[in-house]
């Protein structure tokens, strides 16, 4: 079930199949360009930018992470109390439009910056971070994976019949830890220390 919790890692979602071992996996991409398109991404409601997760400097415009030990005094000009959870983007009317940001730091939800926790000023991904297209769609494949107890056993005519069957096949081998990946579009096997999760959604 490794590979099963390394694709959910990668924003890809996994439906198991008990009977046969076997795996639907499906992931929402962006229909022009098919990048990905995870609806735990906030984006700024005005602009459309994305959320960094830093403070911004009020005055300085000085960036540091979220996790930062210390947001009482800027780092960088020294200002008291001025870190924001701001819009990255300087153009942003939620930054350059006065009578906004006073509105923004006015409501409780958003005192600390557009991106703030609750703050109704971000919505979740709405359009594409590369190419701003609008629509996404759900694309899905079916995996197979089957163990084996030692590397030196694998033979690819155990396993080819799989493929009519299956998008993709993976065999474990439990002695290397390493994964013997082929597919319909590709029957030659491939011995990988590890899976990029990006094969299987790789734009046509």
């Amino acid at each position: 079930m490794s590979v099963a919790y390394k694709l959910q890692s990668n924003d890809i979602e996994v439906f198991y199949e008990k009977t046969s071992s076997s795996f639907l996996i499906s992931k929402t991409v962006c229909s022009a360009c098919e990048s990905l398109w995870a609806h735990r991404i906030n984006q700024c409601i005005f602009c459309g930018t994305r959320n960094y997760f830093i403070w911004i400097c009020k005055e300085c415009k000085n960036h540091v992470s979220l996790t930062s030990s210390s947001t009482e005094t800027c780092s960088e000009c020294g200002a008291k109390n001025s870190y924001l959870k701001s819009c990255f983007n300087d153009n942003c009317i939620s930054n350059k439009d006065e009578e906004l940001v006073n509105i923004i730091k006015d409501i409780e939800n958003s005192k600390l910056g557009s991106f703030d926790k609750a703050s109704p000023f971000k919505i979740s991904q709405n359009f594409c971070i590369e190419c701003a297209n609008e629509t996404n769609v759900i694309k899905s494949k079916e995996l197979i994976v089957k163990d084996i107890e030692l590397e030196k056993e694998f033979s690819f005519s155990d396993y080819s019949k799989l493929i009519l069957d299956y998008d993709y096949v993976i065999v474990y081998s439990l002695d290397t830890s390493k994964f013997f990946l082929f597919s319909k579009e590709n029957n030659e096997v491939n011995f990988l220390d590890d899976i990029n999760v990006d094969i299987f959604f790789r734009i046509n």
